[in-house]
């Protein structure tokens, strides 16, 4: 299964990560990296996640990070 984002979600992430890469470089390659895995997860395993709230929608964290 082929991973989309939306633009909303698109613009979040990049600006998450040039908000990280300013701060903590070495962070924000983990948070990317965690992002990828998770993305990967889920192409593979599509309701491999937590049934959410909004229909149709599963739920799998990417990692904890404060």
């Amino acid at each position: 299964m082929r991973v989309r984002y939306t633009l909303r979600a698109s613009r979040d992430l990049a600006a998450i990560l040039l908000y990280l890469a300013k701060h903590s470089p070495q962070g924000m390659r983990n948070v990317k990296r965690a992002i990828d895995n998770t993305e990967r997860l889920i192409g593979q395993f599509p309701e491999g996640g937590r049934r959410s709230k909004e229909t149709g929608t599963c739920v799998l964290p990417a990692g904890r990070y404060p």
